[in-house]
């Protein structure tokens, strides 16, 4: 009867290699050697430069198939022996993911990014993917969906117009929640998508080479990027209609009330103006069911 091993120390120590050889080999490999450059490595880069905006950027460019390809992991060396008795050869490779790089690297913040991109985290919020999200998330999503469900300003809007605010309510969300560790610069940075002009080449020429990539589909995803950095504006546009909410209560007059709300949608609209960004066709009807409201409260 095969003696019984109460430890893979005690197996460790007991494998054999080829005669005269020691029990365990260590191969050090190659990559452990490279330079990780964005054409050879582009998520491993990332984490060893902390570029956190780099990875976000080829993040939207790439979709998630292409970014869980090209951050898998990096082998760097084997662990090989034959086993106890010599005719059972095995090997067990030792690699590296980017976020492990980043740790490595002490760069904290880039690493909880990278996790995310390593597990196929979507960047925005859509209906289409929200039960596919931690519970966390949808438990947060659902507590405010019940407090607007309670409001009756929200009630009193047409269905479009509801559905806009609460498409920009859990994207805001989804934001705060779940990508916490990207920062308003990091997605404003990665909007821009200049990254300098050595690296910027690098960029160009890592995003022609992926299977997938094509012109459309790298201006689709600068243009959700800079969508992701214009979210505190929106967030900035919900705290004031909770603000006038509150303050209508407080006033009796009429013109005070409608001032009141004037003031944040024409800032909204003003804003945009600004930021060159066109409305949609919710906005519109957001915009026009607060206008409507107006009237009505003042009648």
């Amino acid at each position: 009867m095969a003696a019984s091993f109460v430890s893979l120390l005690h197996l460790l120590s007991r494998q054999q290699s080829d005669p005269g050889g020691p029990g365990l080999k260590l191969a050090l490999l190659p990559n452990l050697l490279k330079p990780l450059s964005v054409l050879s490595h582009p998520y491993h880069h990332c984490a060893a430069t902390a570029n956190t905006p780099l990875a976000l950027y080829l993040a939207r460019a790439h979709g998630p198939e292409v970014v869980a390809q090209l951050a898998e992991l990096l082998v760097v060396a084997n662990l090989t022996s034959r086993g106890v008795n010599g005719n059972t050869p095995w090997t067990k490779s030792m690699a590296v993911q980017p976020s492990e790089v980043a740790r490595m690297a002490g760069h904290a913040t880039t690493a909880a990014v990278l996790e995310l991109l390593e597990k196929g985290t979507p960047l925005s919020w859509s209906p289409a993917i929200h039960h596919t999200l931690c519970s966390s998330f949808r438990d947060s999503a659902k507590r405010r969906m019940l407090a607007l469900s309670s409001s009756p300003w929200f009630l009193a809007l047409p269905g479009p117009a509801r559905m806009e605010i609460i498409r920009v309510l859990f994207s805001e969300l989804f934001l705060e929640e779940v990508w916490w560790a990207v920062s308003p610069e990091d997605w404003r940075a990665a909007a821009r998508g200049d990254f300098g002009p050595e690296l910027n080449t690098d960029v160009s020429e890592l995003l022609l080479s992926s299977s997938d990539s094509d012109e459309g589909h790298t201006h689709q995803g600068a243009a959700q990027a800079a969508g992701a950095a214009a979210q505190p504006l929106h967030s900035w546009y919900f705290r004031c209609l909770s603000m006038v909410d509150r303050r209508r209560q407080n006033y009796r007059g009429k013109w005070i009330s409608t001032l009141l709300k004037v003031m944040p949608i024409a800032l909204w609209l003003y804003s945009g103006q600004m930021t060159k960004q066109q409305p949609t066709q919710a906005q519109k009807h957001l915009a026009l069911a607060f206008l409507a409201g107006i009237v009505i409260g003042t009648s």
